[in-house]
């Protein structure tokens, strides 16, 4: 379970704000399934 309470919406509601912590958080992940 993970609790990602500081992404915000994008303002066209249709993903989410582009921030270093958002990619730091998908590029770990990415890296979590491949080793999975």
């Amino acid at each position: 379970v993970l609790e990602a309470n500081f992404v915000e919406p994008a303002h066209d509601k249709q993903g989410f704000e582009r921030t270093t912590v958002l990619s730091r958080l998908e590029a770990r992940l990415v890296q979590m399934q491949k080793t999975y």
